[in-house]
């Protein structure tokens, strides 16, 4: 399993999928996604004319739309001007860091069909220097602590169901277990304390802290 696969496989449940990326880059997983209602949003985002000309090959590449903003300009200016807009299956996938994984995922639940996924990328980092909160001087794959993140929505298991796929870097899964309404979605707030949790928190309880599951125990 990696990222393309859990969403492409979740989307198939929805007659008419919305599906919403934070964090583009450079495409590859965005132009994957097989449905043709999709959006995509990166300040930094390039696709090479190449790349770009070759994804377009596929019909389901065609009536995207890629907004160069922050996550947070998107929903607070940009998601009440499109029209119908909702989202099936979102993939948080933008600036790894607690905060700013726990804000998309609120955004992202206020725009969420009751039955919708939002799936986490980076949850499992397996080296103190991945997990740091801050982007490393040092050339790395960064995961940041957007895992702390899951640990958050584990915690309000009246209101979600969160874990975590043992693959492709840990791939959080959060689901609503009934509709929530935007007024009471902003008042989870962050915790200062997981906010302060070491790395070394994560060692001592990771299978319990992701909810570590199985590849195989894919249920969509």
């Amino acid at each position: 399993m990696n990222a393309r696969s859990l969403i492409n496989s979740s989307l198939i449940k929805y007659d008419n999928p919305q599906y919403l990326e934070i964090g583009v880059r450079n495409g590859e997983t965005f132009f994957s996604i097989k449905t043709k209602k999709k959006y995509g949003i990166d300040p930094n985002y390039f696709f090479s004319k190449r790349f770009l000309i070759k994804s377009l090959f596929k019909n389901y590449n065609w009536s995207y739309k890629m907004y160069r903003e922050e996550s947070d300009t998107f929903f607070i200016h940009r998601a009440t001007q499109l029209k119908n807009f909702r989202i099936s299956v979102a993939f948080i996938d933008g600036f790894h860091t607690y905060e700013q994984s726990f804000n998309d995922a609120i955004n992202c639940l206020k725009w969420l069909e009751p039955n919708g996924i939002i799936i986490f990328h980076d949850c499992n980092p397996q080296s103190e220097q991945a997990a740091l909160p801050q982007l490393p001087s040092t050339p790395i794959n960064w995961n940041g602590d957007v895992w702390k993140t899951i640990k958050h929505f584990r915690g309000l298991s009246d209101y979600f169901e969160c874990y975590t796929f043992d693959a492709d870097q840990g791939l959080g899964v959060l689901t609503m277990k009934k509709k929530i309404n935007p007024t009471t979605l902003n008042l989870f707030k962050l915790d200062m304390e997981i906010s302060r949790l070491q790395y070394q928190f994560l060692c001592d309880n990771r299978k319990e802290t992701l909810g570590l599951t199985h590849p195989n125990d894919y249920k969509f």
